[in-house]
């Protein structure tokens, strides 16, 4: 994302980055026809960066990709950082916001943090980036007017609309992040957490004295731990998390 040098070259690069999302493609009056769409050379990025990272991505790997010189990309993305931006609000229109899912304001909830969780293990990159530092284009900020309308909507006052989108987001982005680890670390030892744990546990219960720590005793004993039968145990405690997150909601809505 930006680093610039003042705040004047910051000012500067937001609003660029801003127009470009909020506008539409330039449309070339003179010259040769564009080889590419606008559209085109952002869902490539996407793919480079699916394929091998977005710190691998830069503007010269892009144009290489494309077949284009390096110099040629800047006519259809001013620089690196508007890419990225465009990248993120093309990801968002993979994601369905609360306006186009039917139920209560519950079911919205659900949905819209469980794709967002879908959208992260897609392109796990995006977890790389400071995404509230991201400048929203006019999908990305349709989705949170939706997920803000749904609250305001069972009653809740504004400064709470956006609070508990925050923090679902935060709920997402945080639980999809170890998820993406466990997988990562799966993909590069041939081991699951379950797996890994069957190995650790033993040595670590031979050397703790459980009295200490009764509370975690008390877990362990009711097989609080457990995750037999769950396909996925980050998935699961995600969902279970995101649920009492929301029964705290319920709460709320239910008082007010």
């Amino acid at each position: 994302m930006p680093t610039p040098s003042s705040g004047a070259e910051l000012k500067t690069q937001l609003e660029r980055i801003v127009t470009t999302l909020w506008s539409p493609e330039p449309t070339r009056k003179r010259g040769p026809k564009r080889a590419f769409t606008r559209d085109e050379v952002v869902a490539t990025a996407i793919s480079l960066a699916d394929a091998r990272g977005i710190e691998a991505l830069s503007m010269r790997t892009l144009a290489d990709e494309l077949g284009l010189g390096t110099m040629s990309l800047y006519r259809y993305v001013p620089g690196k950082e508007e890419l990225t931006a465009l990248m993120i609000e093309r990801l968002y229109s993979e994601t369905t916001s609360a306006s186009g899912i039917e139920g209560g304001w519950r079911d919205k909830l659900e949905a819209m943090a469980h794709e967002q969780w879908r959208l992260y293990h897609r392109h796990p990159w995006m977890l790389s980036l400071p995404l509230d530092f991201v400048s929203p284009g006019p999908i990305a900020m349709e989705r949170f007017n939706a997920g803000i309308a749904t609250v305001l909507e069972a009653g809740l006052p504004p400064d709470a609309a956006v609070a508990i989108n925050g923090a679902i987001e935060y709920i997402v982005r945080g639980a999809a992040r170890a998820s993406i680890e466990n997988l990562t670390f799966v993909a590069e030892t041939g081991m699951t957490i379950e797996q890994w744990w069957e190995h650790q546990g033993p040595s670590l219960l031979a050397v703790m004295d459980t009295s200490k720590f009764p509370a975690l005793q008390a877990a362990l004993d009711a097989g609080a731990f457990s995750t037999e039968g769950e396909a996925d145990s980050f998935e699961a405690a995600f969902h279970e998390t995101l649920g009492i997150f929301l029964d705290g909601v319920a709460v709320r809505v239910a008082s007010s």
